[in-house]
């Protein structure tokens, strides 16, 4: 019924703009995202979407089409950390990387074991903390 739904959006704009305010905008998601101003405590990092930059306070949620093992460091590899990804079971592994121990870093350089494959991703990545 893909008319009738557009007529009832149009009946809605129609409705907004005669009150001035947006009609059916939900006061929860006013209060928590205009009002109370909240934003996410993750960044994600994605391989079609490879962040550069990440928030100082943030944790870094690493996305994977297949599981694997994160190796990283904010030390230029002096102290590397292991992470493995956990299966979300819709499709994609996610780990999160605990970055609250690196404070004082100014970038994130990660790298990836394929268990599966028995191989190394081959590359190294960097987010610059901000």
């Amino acid at each position: 019924m893909p008319l009738v739904w557009a007529h009832a959006e149009y009946l809605k704009l129609c409705r907004s703009l005669e009150d001035g305010i947006v009609f059916d905008q939900p006061p929860q998601t006013v209060r928590r995202y205009l009002v109370e101003r909240v934003s996410s405590t993750r960044t994600s990092w994605r391989f079609n979407d490879q962040i550069r930059t990440m928030p100082r306070n943030s944790l870094l949620r690493v996305e994977t089409l297949a599981p694997a093992v994160i190796h990283w460091s904010a030390d230029g590899w002096q102290n590397v950390h292991t992470t493995p990804t956990a299966d979300t079971t819709l499709g994609t592994h996610v780990a999160d990387l605990d970055t609250e121990s690196i404070a004082g870093s100014e970038q994130l350089e990660l790298t990836f074991f394929w268990p599966e494959a028995r191989r190394w991703e081959g590359a190294n990545f960097v987010v610059a903390i901000s």
